[in-house]
């Protein structure tokens, strides 16, 4: 007896412990399972893009903000206008993905064969939506100009399907709720499709994913100055010891982004870590800081001027307006900005702007003398607070003796003086004319920075 009772004990023992691991493992499933990311997969249709025609910039665009929502982007493929390839595409991605967001083919001509190649895949019919019908018939009636039939298309929309307005086209975007899945087509002109998807699109799949319940778990800081090697080589302090989250680094046009994800076991610490983290970078990286998350030159320098109350006249040679441009790209520029003289050639800089024939005979036009007197001129004529100048050696042509292509000066003149800064870029005039557009912008984030 006291050995059959002993092994019952031992092996209920073992039965309990067994369960207690499996009740263990099961707790470790559930959780995971809640802490889930959510996979995505992106699809941009045309065959203007898989012909080279143009370069898809709406599959990086929703890559990188489903990416900041939380889903896990598990591929982006393009596809031309071929409904039987696009068909396939859907059928394969239905396997694999939570959420699928295909963008262009939502147009009236027979080529825009999306939505019909969605229905190929779910079995389904396009209907027609009378409401949607009538408000096509109105965008047309408003321009004074009759609808044609063909575009009757743009109102069929996949049985349940729900619409997402359109306020820059005619081609509104929807959303297919599935069982287990959703389903988004957007219009393909980037134009369209960004405001859609921020202000139409983001609402339902924060409601649909719970992505408003969602902690932080990244956060970007932005520098310009330093290329992307040399953040990197300055953050290796950093980087060797991070504990709880990691960097990535992204370069985006004389920019560095970055990037500081926190690791998933991290989360209840995310805030108190992240904001470690982006204190231990400012220490290091100085003013070359520019910004976060969303910031961009143009918005922090919009900032800082109109904080201030100044504003800013331009003289610009070798940008050729560029950098004026990029001022008002920025909605409300006039509040800060007087406007730009491009003098392209020495007779206009000597008519308009007043610069000194001697100093463009015995320093020439790109020198640091020639675009101090830029600055200082046009802030004077102007009759404005502060002054940007440029000059220098776009290229292919131009170079001299001692002045090579990619030689830029940059003038920054205020009631404090006048700075100059000597820059040497590449010999690829695009480059050349965006970068010194850009530096040009950062100098004077810099010059208000440090103004009290």
């Amino acid at each position: 007896m006291c050995y059959k009772r002993a092994r019952f004990t031992m092996e209920f023992f073992i039965e309990l412990k067994v369960c207690e691991h499996i009740k263990g493992q099961c707790q470790k499933v559930l959780i995971k399972e809640l802490l889930k990311i959510k996979k995505a997969y992106i699809i941009s249709t045309g065959t203007e893009i898989t012909s080279g025609a143009i370069v898809d910039t709406n599959g990086a665009f929703l890559a990188r903000n489903l990416t900041e929502e939380g889903f896990k982007v598990i591929g982006c493929s393009v596809v031309g206008d071929d409904k039987d390839y696009m068909h396939k595409l859907f059928v394969k991605t239905l396997q694999e993905a939570d959420l699928i967001v295909a963008s262009g083919g939502l147009g009236p001509t027979l080529d825009d064969v999306t939505k019909h190649a969605l229905c190929q895949a779910l079995d389904m019919e396009l209907v027609l939506d009378e409401k949607e019908e009538e408000k096509i018939k109105r965008y047309f009636q408003k321009r004074e100009r009759s609808m044609p039939d063909i575009n009757i298309r743009q109102a069929m929309f996949p049985a349940g399907a729900q619409l997402l307005d359109n306020n820059f086209g005619t081609a509104s975007g929807m959303y297919l709720l599935l069982p287990e899945q959703m389903v988004v087509l957007l219009p393909g002109p980037p134009r369209e499709l960004k405001p859609m998807f921020e202000q139409e699109l983001l609402p339902v799949l924060r409601k649909k994913f719970n992505l408003q319940e969602k902690k932080i778990i990244r956060r970007t800081v932005k520098v310009f100055g330093p290329g992307e090697s040399q953040v990197e080589t300055m953050l290796q302090p950093l980087i060797a010891t991070a504990k709880g989250y990691s960097f990535a680094f992204l370069a985006d046009e004389g920019e560095v982004h970055i990037k500081i994800n926190l690791e998933e076991e991290f989360i209840a610490q995310g805030d108190v870590l992240l904001n470690k983290a982006v204190s231990d970078i400012e220490d290091i990286m100085g003013d070359s800081v520019f910004g976060y998350e969303e910031d961009t030159l143009i918005s922090r320098v919009s900032f800082l001027l109109k904080e201030k109350r100044m504003m800013l006249s331009v003289a610009e040679s070798c940008t050729g307006g560029l950098l004026a441009k990029m001022l008002t790209d920025h909605a409300g520029s006039s509040d800060f900005f007087w406007g730009s003289l491009v003098v392209y050639n020495n007779d206009a800089k000597k008519k308009l702007l007043g610069v000194n024939e001697k100093t463009l005979l015995e320093k020439g036009a790109v020198s640091e003398e020639v675009a101090e007197e830029m600055a200082v001129n046009i802030r004077q004529s102007a009759g404005t607070d502060i002054a940007l100048s440029v000059t220098g050696i776009a290229g292919p042509g131009g170079a001299a003796a001692g002045k090579s292509v990619g030689l830029v000066f940059i003038g920054c003149a205020d009631d404090e003086g006048c700075l100059v800064k000597k820059m040497n870029f590449s010999a690829n005039r695009d480059f050349n004319r965006l970068f010194s557009a850009k530096t040009a912008l950062d100098i004077l984030r810099r010059r208000l920075e440090h103004k009290a």
